[in-house]
Protein backbone atom coordinates (compact mmCIF):
# COMPACT_ATOMS: atom_id res chain seq x y z
CA UNK A 1 0.00 0.00 0.00
CA UNK A 2 2.85 2.35 0.95
CA UNK A 3 4.53 1.61 -2.42
CA UNK A 4 1.28 2.41 -4.23
CA UNK A 5 0.87 5.72 -2.39
CA UNK A 6 4.44 6.71 -3.18
CA UNK A 7 3.92 5.83 -6.83
CA UNK A 8 0.78 7.99 -7.00
CA UNK A 9 2.62 10.94 -5.49
CA UNK A 10 5.46 10.40 -7.96
CA UNK A 11 3.05 10.30 -10.91
CA UNK A 12 1.27 13.43 -9.81
CA UNK A 13 4.57 15.28 -9.54
CA UNK A 14 6.08 14.35 -12.92
CA UNK A 15 4.44 13.38 -16.17
CA UNK A 16 7.69 13.23 -18.17
CA UNK A 17 7.81 9.44 -18.15
CA UNK A 18 10.95 8.77 -16.03
CA UNK A 19 12.49 5.34 -16.32
CA UNK A 20 10.92 4.16 -13.05
CA UNK A 21 7.40 4.91 -14.29
CA UNK A 22 8.06 3.17 -17.59
CA UNK A 23 9.32 0.11 -15.73
CA UNK A 24 6.15 0.02 -13.64
CA UNK A 25 3.94 0.39 -16.73
CA UNK A 26 5.74 -2.53 -18.38
CA UNK A 27 5.97 -4.84 -15.35
CA UNK A 28 3.15 -7.48 -15.18
CA UNK A 29 3.63 -7.49 -11.38
CA UNK A 30 2.47 -3.89 -11.09
CA UNK A 31 -0.90 -3.71 -9.25
CA UNK A 32 -3.89 -3.35 -11.61
CA UNK A 33 -5.13 -0.21 -9.88
CA UNK A 34 -1.74 1.47 -10.44
CA UNK A 35 -1.75 0.35 -14.11
CA UNK A 36 -5.19 1.94 -14.43
CA UNK A 37 -3.69 5.24 -13.26
CA UNK A 38 -0.64 4.81 -15.50
CA UNK A 39 -3.00 4.43 -18.43
CA UNK A 40 -3.96 8.07 -17.81
CA UNK A 41 -0.36 9.25 -17.49
CA UNK A 42 0.75 12.39 -19.29
CA UNK A 43 3.40 10.46 -21.19
CA UNK A 44 2.19 8.58 -24.28
CA UNK A 45 5.05 6.11 -23.91
CA UNK A 46 3.73 5.13 -20.48
CA UNK A 47 0.18 4.75 -21.79
CA UNK A 48 1.39 2.48 -24.61
CA UNK A 49 3.33 0.34 -22.15
CA UNK A 50 0.25 0.04 -19.96
CA UNK A 51 -1.82 -0.96 -22.99
CA UNK A 52 0.58 -3.81 -23.72
CA UNK A 53 0.70 -5.00 -20.09
CA UNK A 54 -1.35 -8.21 -19.51
CA UNK A 55 -2.07 -7.08 -15.93
CA UNK A 56 -3.91 -3.95 -17.05
CA UNK A 57 -7.66 -4.25 -16.31
CA UNK A 58 -9.97 -4.93 -19.25
CA UNK A 59 -12.03 -1.78 -18.77
CA UNK A 60 -8.80 0.24 -18.83
CA UNK A 61 -7.77 -1.38 -22.09
CA UNK A 62 -11.16 -0.50 -23.53
CA UNK A 63 -10.76 3.11 -22.42
CA UNK A 64 -7.34 3.26 -24.06
CA UNK A 65 -8.68 1.85 -27.34
CA UNK A 66 -11.48 4.40 -27.44
CA UNK A 67 -9.26 7.33 -26.49
CA UNK A 68 -6.44 6.59 -28.92
CA UNK A 69 -7.05 4.97 -32.31
CA UNK A 70 -3.46 5.35 -33.47
CA UNK A 71 -1.47 2.53 -35.02
CA UNK A 72 0.89 2.34 -32.04
CA UNK A 73 -1.97 1.95 -29.57
CA UNK A 74 -3.69 -0.61 -31.79
CA UNK A 75 -0.53 -2.71 -32.02
CA UNK A 76 -0.04 -2.54 -28.25
CA UNK A 77 -3.59 -3.73 -27.59
CA UNK A 78 -3.53 -6.38 -30.34
CA UNK A 79 -0.35 -7.85 -28.87
CA UNK A 80 -1.71 -7.90 -25.30
CA UNK A 81 -2.84 -11.43 -24.38
CA UNK A 82 -5.31 -9.91 -21.92
CA UNK A 83 -7.22 -8.00 -24.59
CA UNK A 84 -10.75 -9.40 -24.81
CA UNK A 85 -11.59 -11.39 -27.93
CA UNK A 86 -14.58 -9.15 -28.63
CA UNK A 87 -12.31 -6.11 -28.56
CA UNK A 88 -9.98 -7.76 -31.07
CA UNK A 89 -12.91 -8.55 -33.31
CA UNK A 90 -15.12 -5.49 -32.95
CA UNK A 91 -12.59 -2.70 -32.57
CA UNK A 92 -9.12 -3.66 -33.73
CA UNK A 93 -10.09 -5.86 -36.68
CA UNK A 94 -11.84 -2.86 -38.24
CA UNK A 95 -8.92 -0.49 -37.60
CA UNK A 96 -7.96 1.87 -40.35
CA UNK A 97 -4.32 0.88 -39.86
CA UNK A 98 -3.10 -2.07 -41.92
CA UNK A 99 -0.48 -3.08 -39.33
CA UNK A 100 -3.15 -3.35 -36.61
CA UNK A 101 -5.40 -5.53 -38.74
CA UNK A 102 -2.41 -7.67 -39.62
CA UNK A 103 -1.59 -8.08 -35.92
CA UNK A 104 -5.16 -9.23 -35.24
CA UNK A 105 -5.02 -11.65 -38.19
CA UNK A 106 -1.87 -13.18 -36.73
CA UNK A 107 -3.12 -13.23 -33.13
CA UNK A 108 -3.88 -16.65 -31.69
CA UNK A 109 -6.59 -14.97 -29.58
CA UNK A 110 -8.50 -13.43 -32.49
CA UNK A 111 -12.08 -14.76 -32.63
CA UNK A 112 -13.08 -16.76 -35.69
CA UNK A 113 -15.54 -14.06 -36.76
CA UNK A 114 -12.70 -11.52 -36.86
CA UNK A 115 -10.54 -13.87 -38.94
CA UNK A 116 -13.44 -14.41 -41.32
CA UNK A 117 -13.85 -10.66 -41.76
CA UNK A 118 -10.12 -10.11 -42.25
CA UNK A 119 -10.00 -12.90 -44.82
CA UNK A 120 -11.78 -10.51 -47.20
CA UNK A 121 -9.82 -7.41 -46.16
CA UNK A 122 -8.96 -4.97 -48.94
CA UNK A 123 -5.25 -5.45 -48.17
CA UNK A 124 -3.80 -8.54 -49.83
CA UNK A 125 -1.29 -9.32 -47.07
CA UNK A 126 -3.97 -9.13 -44.36
CA UNK A 127 -6.25 -11.37 -46.42
CA UNK A 128 -3.47 -13.90 -46.84
CA UNK A 129 -2.61 -13.94 -43.12
CA UNK A 130 -6.23 -14.37 -42.01
CA UNK A 131 -6.94 -16.89 -44.75
CA UNK A 132 -3.94 -18.96 -43.74
CA UNK A 133 -5.14 -18.98 -40.12
CA UNK A 134 -8.60 -20.11 -41.17
CA UNK A 135 -7.14 -22.81 -43.40
CA UNK A 136 -5.33 -24.30 -40.41
CA UNK A 137 -8.49 -24.55 -38.35
CA UNK A 138 -10.13 -27.94 -37.91
CA UNK A 139 -12.82 -28.59 -40.51
CA UNK A 140 -15.51 -28.61 -37.83
CA UNK A 141 -14.70 -25.05 -36.77
CA UNK A 142 -14.77 -23.73 -40.32
CA UNK A 143 -18.05 -25.54 -40.92
CA UNK A 144 -19.41 -23.87 -37.80
CA UNK A 145 -18.49 -20.49 -39.29
CA UNK A 146 -20.17 -21.52 -42.53
CA UNK A 147 -23.37 -21.94 -40.52
CA UNK A 148 -23.00 -18.70 -38.56
CA UNK A 149 -26.19 -16.64 -38.25
CA UNK A 150 -24.32 -13.62 -39.57
CA UNK A 151 -24.38 -13.66 -43.39
CA UNK A 152 -21.25 -11.48 -43.50
CA UNK A 153 -19.28 -14.17 -41.71
CA UNK A 154 -20.55 -16.86 -44.10
CA UNK A 155 -19.75 -14.61 -47.04
CA UNK A 156 -16.22 -14.12 -45.74
CA UNK A 157 -15.73 -17.88 -45.58
CA UNK A 158 -17.11 -18.26 -49.10
CA UNK A 159 -14.73 -15.57 -50.36
CA UNK A 160 -11.65 -17.03 -48.69
CA UNK A 161 -9.48 -18.50 -51.47
CA UNK A 162 -8.31 -21.25 -49.08
CA UNK A 163 -11.80 -22.50 -48.18
CA UNK A 164 -12.06 -26.24 -48.82
CA UNK A 165 -14.40 -27.94 -51.26
CA UNK A 166 -16.32 -29.53 -48.39
CA UNK A 167 -17.19 -26.14 -46.91
CA UNK A 168 -18.00 -24.67 -50.32
CA UNK A 169 -20.42 -27.53 -50.93
CA UNK A 170 -22.17 -26.62 -47.69
CA UNK A 171 -22.27 -22.91 -48.57
CA UNK A 172 -23.63 -23.60 -52.06
CA UNK A 173 -27.01 -24.20 -50.38
CA UNK A 174 -26.86 -21.02 -48.29
CA UNK A 175 -29.96 -18.83 -48.03
CA UNK A 176 -27.97 -15.71 -48.95
CA UNK A 177 -27.65 -14.93 -52.67
CA UNK A 178 -24.39 -13.13 -51.92
CA UNK A 179 -22.89 -16.21 -50.31
CA UNK A 180 -23.97 -18.48 -53.18
CA UNK A 181 -22.57 -16.04 -55.76
CA UNK A 182 -19.22 -16.04 -53.93
CA UNK A 183 -19.21 -19.82 -53.98
CA UNK A 184 -19.98 -19.78 -57.70
CA UNK A 185 -16.97 -17.54 -58.28
CA UNK A 186 -14.59 -19.50 -56.05
CA UNK A 187 -11.53 -21.09 -57.66
CA UNK A 188 -12.21 -24.36 -55.83
CA UNK A 189 -15.84 -24.62 -56.94
CA UNK A 190 -16.33 -28.05 -58.48
CA UNK A 191 -18.18 -28.85 -61.69
CA UNK A 192 -20.91 -30.38 -59.56
CA UNK A 193 -21.32 -27.18 -57.51
CA UNK A 194 -21.37 -25.03 -60.65
CA UNK A 195 -23.93 -27.27 -62.32
CA UNK A 196 -26.12 -27.03 -59.22
CA UNK A 197 -25.79 -23.24 -58.95
CA UNK A 198 -26.43 -22.95 -62.68
CA UNK A 199 -30.08 -23.69 -61.85
CA UNK A 200 -30.21 -20.89 -59.25
CA UNK A 201 -32.88 -18.20 -59.54
CA UNK A 202 -30.65 -15.26 -58.57
CA UNK A 203 -29.05 -13.43 -61.53
CA UNK A 204 -25.84 -12.62 -59.62
CA UNK A 205 -25.32 -16.30 -58.88
CA UNK A 206 -25.98 -17.23 -62.51
CA UNK A 207 -23.61 -14.52 -63.70
CA UNK A 208 -20.84 -15.89 -61.46
CA UNK A 209 -21.45 -19.40 -62.80
CA UNK A 210 -21.35 -18.15 -66.39
CA UNK A 211 -18.00 -16.47 -65.70
CA UNK A 212 -16.35 -19.45 -64.03
CA UNK A 213 -13.73 -21.12 -66.24
CA UNK A 214 -14.72 -24.59 -64.95
CA UNK A 215 -18.41 -24.32 -65.80
CA UNK A 216 -19.34 -27.30 -68.03
CA UNK A 217 -20.71 -26.81 -71.59
CA UNK A 218 -24.12 -28.23 -70.71
CA UNK A 219 -24.57 -25.69 -67.91
CA UNK A 220 -23.49 -22.87 -70.23
CA UNK A 221 -26.07 -24.05 -72.75
CA UNK A 222 -28.77 -23.73 -70.10
CA UNK A 223 -27.54 -20.27 -69.07
CA UNK A 224 -27.66 -19.14 -72.71
CA UNK A 225 -31.42 -19.33 -72.41
CA UNK A 226 -31.55 -16.95 -69.46
CA UNK A 227 -33.65 -13.85 -70.00
CA UNK A 228 -30.70 -11.65 -69.06
CA UNK A 229 -28.40 -10.24 -71.73
CA UNK A 230 -25.57 -9.76 -69.22
CA UNK A 231 -25.58 -13.47 -68.39
CA UNK A 232 -25.90 -14.36 -72.06
CA UNK A 233 -22.99 -12.06 -72.85
CA UNK A 234 -20.84 -13.88 -70.32
CA UNK A 235 -21.85 -17.21 -71.87
CA UNK A 236 -20.94 -15.80 -75.29
CA UNK A 237 -17.46 -14.97 -73.97
CA UNK A 238 -16.84 -18.36 -72.31
CA UNK A 239 -14.30 -20.61 -74.03
CA UNK A 240 -16.30 -23.76 -73.20
CA UNK A 241 -19.58 -22.61 -74.74
CA UNK A 242 -20.61 -25.03 -77.52
CA UNK A 243 -20.33 -23.76 -81.08
CA UNK A 244 -24.01 -24.36 -81.72
CA UNK A 245 -24.90 -22.05 -78.83
CA UNK A 246 -22.47 -19.39 -80.06
CA UNK A 247 -24.03 -19.53 -83.53
CA UNK A 248 -27.44 -18.90 -81.97
CA UNK A 249 -26.13 -16.03 -79.85
CA UNK A 250 -24.58 -14.46 -82.96
CA UNK A 251 -28.17 -13.54 -83.90
CA UNK A 252 -28.92 -11.98 -80.50
CA UNK A 253 -30.62 -8.56 -80.63
CA UNK A 254 -28.29 -7.09 -77.98
CA UNK A 255 -24.99 -5.69 -79.26
CA UNK A 256 -23.13 -6.76 -76.09
CA UNK A 257 -23.92 -10.40 -76.71
CA UNK A 258 -22.97 -10.28 -80.40
CA UNK A 259 -19.77 -8.41 -79.50
CA UNK A 260 -18.71 -11.18 -77.10
CA UNK A 261 -19.54 -13.90 -79.63
CA UNK A 262 -17.43 -12.10 -82.25
CA UNK A 263 -14.40 -12.27 -79.95
CA UNK A 264 -14.78 -15.91 -78.92
CA UNK A 265 -12.17 -18.12 -80.65
CA UNK A 266 -14.64 -21.02 -80.51
CA UNK A 267 -17.27 -19.29 -82.63
CA UNK A 268 -17.83 -21.29 -85.86
CA UNK A 269 -16.71 -19.63 -89.14
CA UNK A 270 -20.30 -19.21 -90.31
CA UNK A 271 -21.18 -17.30 -87.15
CA UNK A 272 -18.11 -15.09 -87.48
CA UNK A 273 -18.92 -14.38 -91.14
CA UNK A 274 -22.37 -13.23 -90.09
CA UNK A 275 -20.90 -10.94 -87.42
CA UNK A 276 -18.39 -9.51 -89.90
CA UNK A 277 -21.44 -8.14 -91.75
CA UNK A 278 -23.04 -6.78 -88.57
CA UNK A 279 -24.61 -3.34 -88.80
CA UNK A 280 -22.65 -2.15 -85.77
CA UNK A 281 -18.98 -1.26 -86.40
CA UNK A 282 -18.07 -2.31 -82.85
CA UNK A 283 -19.11 -5.88 -83.64
CA UNK A 284 -17.30 -5.87 -87.00
CA UNK A 285 -14.12 -4.65 -85.29
CA UNK A 286 -14.35 -7.44 -82.76
CA UNK A 287 -14.88 -10.01 -85.50
CA UNK A 288 -11.94 -8.57 -87.44
CA UNK A 289 -9.63 -9.46 -84.50
CA UNK A 290 -10.76 -13.09 -84.47
CA UNK A 291 -8.14 -15.40 -85.98
CA UNK A 292 -10.90 -17.79 -87.04
CA UNK A 293 -12.59 -15.29 -89.36
CA UNK A 294 -12.78 -16.74 -92.91
CA UNK A 295 -10.55 -15.18 -95.58
CA UNK A 296 -13.60 -14.09 -97.58
CA UNK A 297 -14.80 -12.01 -94.64
CA UNK A 298 -11.33 -10.57 -94.05
CA UNK A 299 -11.13 -9.51 -97.69
CA UNK A 300 -14.54 -7.90 -97.48
CA UNK A 301 -13.66 -6.04 -94.28
CA UNK A 302 -10.55 -4.63 -95.97
CA UNK A 303 -12.96 -2.32 -97.77
CA UNK A 304 -15.10 -1.51 -94.73
CA UNK A 305 -16.31 2.07 -94.38
CA UNK A 306 -15.14 2.22 -90.76
CA UNK A 307 -11.43 3.13 -90.50
CA UNK A 308 -10.93 1.23 -87.23
CA UNK A 309 -12.34 -1.92 -88.80
CA UNK A 310 -9.72 -1.65 -91.55
CA UNK A 311 -6.97 -1.05 -88.99
CA UNK A 312 -8.02 -4.10 -87.01
CA UNK A 313 -8.39 -6.37 -90.05
CA UNK A 314 -4.89 -5.34 -91.15
CA UNK A 315 -3.62 -6.80 -87.84
CA UNK A 316 -5.36 -10.16 -88.32
CA UNK A 317 -2.71 -12.89 -88.74
CA UNK A 318 -4.88 -14.77 -91.24
CA UNK A 319 -5.53 -11.94 -93.66
CA UNK A 320 -4.75 -13.01 -97.26
CA UNK A 321 -2.07 -11.13 -99.25
CA UNK A 322 -4.59 -9.70 -101.77
CA UNK A 323 -6.44 -8.02 -98.90
CA UNK A 324 -3.15 -6.60 -97.61
CA UNK A 325 -2.41 -5.26 -101.10
CA UNK A 326 -5.75 -3.49 -101.07
CA UNK A 327 -5.16 -2.05 -97.62
CA UNK A 328 -1.72 -0.82 -98.69
CA UNK A 329 -3.57 1.76 -100.81
CA UNK A 330 -5.78 2.89 -97.91
CA UNK A 331 -6.15 6.61 -97.35
CA UNK A 332 -5.51 6.22 -93.61
CA UNK A 333 -1.74 6.17 -92.86
CA UNK A 334 -2.34 4.08 -89.73
CA UNK A 335 -3.76 1.30 -91.92
CA UNK A 336 -0.74 1.46 -94.23
CA UNK A 337 1.63 1.35 -91.24
CA UNK A 338 0.00 -1.83 -89.97
CA UNK A 339 0.22 -3.36 -93.46
CA UNK A 340 3.89 -2.44 -93.68
CA UNK A 341 4.50 -4.32 -90.41
CA UNK A 342 2.44 -7.42 -91.25
CA UNK A 343 4.49 -10.57 -91.73
CA UNK A 344 2.30 -11.75 -94.64
CA UNK A 345 2.64 -8.58 -96.69
CA UNK A 346 4.17 -9.51 -100.08
CA UNK A 347 7.57 -7.93 -100.93
CA UNK A 348 6.15 -6.20 -104.00
CA UNK A 349 3.60 -4.47 -101.78
CA UNK A 350 6.36 -3.45 -99.37
CA UNK A 351 8.33 -2.08 -102.31
CA UNK A 352 5.41 0.17 -103.25
CA UNK A 353 5.03 1.29 -99.65
CA UNK A 354 8.73 2.24 -99.60
CA UNK A 355 7.69 5.26 -101.63
CA UNK A 356 4.91 6.24 -99.22
CA UNK A 357 4.65 9.87 -98.19
CA UNK A 358 4.35 8.93 -94.51
CA UNK A 359 7.68 8.55 -92.71
CA UNK A 360 6.34 5.88 -90.33
CA UNK A 361 5.16 3.73 -93.23
CA UNK A 362 8.60 3.84 -94.87
CA UNK A 363 10.26 3.14 -91.50
CA UNK A 364 8.09 0.02 -91.08
CA UNK A 365 9.12 -1.19 -94.55
CA UNK A 366 12.79 -0.54 -93.68
CA UNK A 367 12.45 -2.75 -90.60
CA UNK A 368 10.54 -5.56 -92.38
CA UNK A 369 12.62 -8.73 -92.88
CA UNK A 370 10.57 -9.52 -95.99
CA UNK A 371 11.60 -6.40 -97.88
CA UNK A 372 13.58 -6.91 -101.08
CA UNK A 373 17.27 -5.98 -101.14
CA UNK A 374 16.61 -3.30 -103.71
CA UNK A 375 13.88 -1.89 -101.49
CA UNK A 376 16.27 -1.63 -98.53
CA UNK A 377 18.96 -0.17 -100.82
CA UNK A 378 16.59 2.61 -101.85
CA UNK A 379 15.52 3.32 -98.27
CA UNK A 380 19.17 3.53 -97.18
CA UNK A 381 19.25 6.80 -99.15
CA UNK A 382 16.19 8.22 -97.36
CA UNK A 383 16.54 11.67 -95.90
CA UNK A 384 14.92 10.57 -92.63
CA UNK A 385 17.51 9.38 -90.10
CA UNK A 386 15.06 7.03 -88.36
CA UNK A 387 14.41 5.22 -91.64
CA UNK A 388 18.13 4.78 -92.36
CA UNK A 389 18.54 3.55 -88.78
CA UNK A 390 15.82 0.91 -89.38
CA UNK A 391 17.67 -0.26 -92.50
CA UNK A 392 20.90 -0.43 -90.49
CA UNK A 393 19.17 -2.65 -87.89
CA UNK A 394 17.57 -4.98 -90.47
CA UNK A 395 19.59 -8.21 -90.64
CA UNK A 396 18.42 -8.76 -94.22
CA UNK A 397 20.11 -5.56 -95.40
CA UNK A 398 22.86 -6.36 -97.95
CA UNK A 399 26.45 -6.07 -96.69
CA UNK A 400 27.28 -3.42 -99.29
CA UNK A 401 24.41 -1.27 -98.07
CA UNK A 402 25.53 -1.71 -94.45
CA UNK A 403 29.04 -0.65 -95.44
CA UNK A 404 27.59 2.51 -96.93
CA UNK A 405 25.49 3.16 -93.81
CA UNK A 406 28.50 2.56 -91.54
CA UNK A 407 29.83 5.87 -92.89
CA UNK A 408 26.52 7.68 -92.40
CA UNK A 409 26.86 11.21 -91.01
CA UNK A 410 24.40 10.25 -88.25
CA UNK A 411 26.55 8.60 -85.55
CA UNK A 412 23.84 6.21 -84.36
CA UNK A 413 23.12 4.98 -87.89
CA UNK A 414 26.82 4.31 -88.56
CA UNK A 415 27.37 2.50 -85.25
CA UNK A 416 24.25 0.38 -85.69
CA UNK A 417 25.22 -0.66 -89.21
CA UNK A 418 28.70 -1.70 -88.02
CA UNK A 419 27.13 -3.87 -85.29
CA UNK A 420 24.73 -5.63 -87.68
CA UNK A 421 25.62 -9.38 -87.93
CA UNK A 422 25.44 -9.05 -91.73
CA UNK A 423 28.06 -6.30 -91.78
CA UNK A 424 31.19 -7.19 -93.75
CA UNK A 425 34.10 -4.85 -93.26
CA UNK A 426 35.62 -5.86 -96.59
CA UNK A 427 32.94 -3.83 -98.33
CA UNK A 428 34.49 -0.70 -96.87
CA UNK A 429 37.51 -1.08 -99.10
Amino acid sequence: MWNLLLSRRFLARDSAAPAAVAIQARDPATPPELLAELADHGSREVRLLAAANPATPGDTLLTLSLADDSEAMGLALAGNPATDAWMLGDLLASSGHRAVRMAVAQSELAPLEALAALAVDYDEAVRAAAGARLARLPLQEVQALACDFNADVRAAIAANPLTSLEVLTLLAEDDSERVRSLVAGHDHASVRILACLGRDEDPLVLLAVAAHPRTPPETLAVLAGAHDSTIQGMVALHRATPGTILSELARHPEILVRYQVAGNPGTPPAGLARLADDARPEVRRRAAWNAGLPEESLTRLAGDADELVRVVVAHNPGIPPPALARLAQDSDPLVRIVVARHERTPPEVLDRLAGDSDDLVREAVAAHVGSWSQTLTRLAQDGNEDIRLAVAENQKTPAAVLAHLAQDPATEVGATAAQNPAFDQSHLL
